[in-house]
């Protein structure tokens, strides 16, 4: 109990410390109340903050399993990785392929014959047809065009779609270099003229009529065999022989036969299982903690008893432990996959039985979580009820600012209280302090007349 202490009676009295210790020991016992209620406020609300940002990483995790591909994702390996490289998407056929690779894809590249006058040296006046299968384009030649603006001409040409020119200096002369821009033998270079003068006609690369430009590279495609048939392609990737697989050709090796494994990958999956569990336990500690109680001490946790919380625990728990419908010789529950609820409310995985299931049925193993009505879907659900934006976490953090916002228009209430309290104090002691003065005045007046 608050007490008043006053400096003494009659003229001296303290009126500023009388009042001010009445009004505090007024205003202690409502002031005590609303600090213990916005202490417990803050707690709950930073404990709720707790548990969604654990249940939100183990949401991640969940809708990770939830969004898996029921065809599992395909892995290739390749018993010579520096002649041949594979890829497989979902869903092609797992199996082993013969593959021998007996050419690279090559692009076409000729050169003109050297001009000893270099890059300025002119070409000859007519036209220049080039053409590649069904595609071709012209180049007009004025007098007095040289090697370089030739060059330019034709990679400027509008029509020009797959021809690159360049000019290379070499100790001969400058000699005018084509180079197809796309490998195959379909991109083959043509170069014939019209109205040829001056020497324009040395540009003619036209096999069977006229050759005077060199081939420096041939316009090849690729070549492989692939369990023992014969594939062609204009590049060095081959994708359409085995449906889903693709083959990129690195190097030529006639005469050996490369093995080709496409088989499911389950590493994937395995990891994000791996994830969701250890997610889940990190939640289930934070749960722990939070209704946790200490008989010996009576100290709980800043959830204890909650009637939301262990609602959200009980329904997470219930779906782990559910069971899917059955599909084939599928797993329909997690423990038949080595996942398993402990003694301590944790989740324990048995390694072995993980991967054993994974290598004998990795599909079923995810139609367990992303299924429909698997496991996965239905904790995403109970999350998505507990954390999303218009959950029960979200309503409950509300319901508490607004508590808060209670508290303090409470508070504002209290201080108007108190101030109105001090104003009628300080009139009732400056009222009696006048009256003691004029009694203590009279006092002295007859303590003198009676001497």
């Amino acid at each position: 109990m608050s007490t008043v202490q006053a400096s003494g009676l009659g003229s001296g009295l303290d009126v500023n410390s009388v009042v001010t210790q009445l009004v505090a020991a007024e205003r202690a016992p409502a002031q005590q109340r609303l600090d213990r209620a916005q202490s417990g406020l803050d707690t709950k609300i930073s404990a709720l903050g707790t548990l969604r940002g654990a249940l939100s990483t183990f949401q991640t995790s969940v809708e990770a399993l939830r969004k898996e591909s029921l065809s599992p994702a395909r892995r290739t390996e390749v018993s010579d990785a520096t002649v041949l490289r594979a890829t497989a998407k979902t869903g092609a056929a797992t199996g082993t392929y013969s593959v021998e690779v007996l050419a690279l894809a090559t692009a076409h590249k000729i050169a003109s014959q050297a001009y000893a006058g270099g890059a300025g040296a002119t070409v000859g006046t007519g036209t220049l047809t080039f053409g590649q299968g069904d595609a071709g384009f012209d180049v007009v030649v004025a007098a007095g065009t040289t090697l370089a603006q030739l060059r330019d001409s034709i990679n400027n040409a509008a029509a020009n779609g797959g021809i690159r020119a360049s000019i290379v200096q070499a100790d001969d002369g400058a000699r005018l270099v084509l180079t197809a821009t796309a490998s195959g033998s379909a991109q083959a270079i043509r170069v014939t003229t019209a109205d040829a003068q001056g020497g324009l006609d040395s540009l003619v690369f036209d096999p069977g009529t006229s050759t005077p430009m060199s081939e420096r590279s041939p316009a090849a495609d690729a070549q492989a065999k692939i369990e023992g048939f014969l594939v062609s392609a204009a590049g060095n990737t081959i994708a359409s022989a085995v449906q889903g697989v693709s083959f990129e050709l690195l190097a030529a090796k006639p005469g050996t036969s490369l093995i080709v494994s496409v088989s499911e990958d389950t590493a994937g999956l395995k990891d994000k299982i791996g994830k969701a569990v250890s997610d889940f336990n990190a939640a289930a500690s934070t749960i722990a903690r939070l209704r946790a109680y200490d008989p010996a001490t009576r100290a709980g946790g800043a959830l204890v008893g909650d009637a939301m919380l262990l609602g959200i625990e009980s329904r997470v728990r219930r779906d782990l432990a559910a069971t899917v419908a059955p599909s084939g010789t599928a797993p329909t529950m997690l423990a038949a996959i080595g996942i398993s609820m402990g003694a301590n409310g944790r989740l324990e995985v048995d390694d072995a039985k993980l991967a054993a299931a994974l290598r004998s049925d990795a599909a079923g193993v995810t139609r367990l979580f992303a299924g429909e009505g698997g496991i996965a879907k239905r904790l995403a659900a109970t999350l998505d009820g507990a954390i999303s934006a218009g959950g029960q976490m979200t309503s409950r953090t509300e319901s508490l600012q607004a508590q808060k916002r209670d508290l303090q228009k409470a508070r504002e209430t209290l201080e108007l209280r108190m101030q109105a309290l001090e104003t009628r104090y300080r009139m009732q002691f400056t009222s009696l302090d006048s009256l003691l003065s004029g009694l203590q005045s009279t006092g002295n007046y007859l303590a003198r007349q009676l001497r």
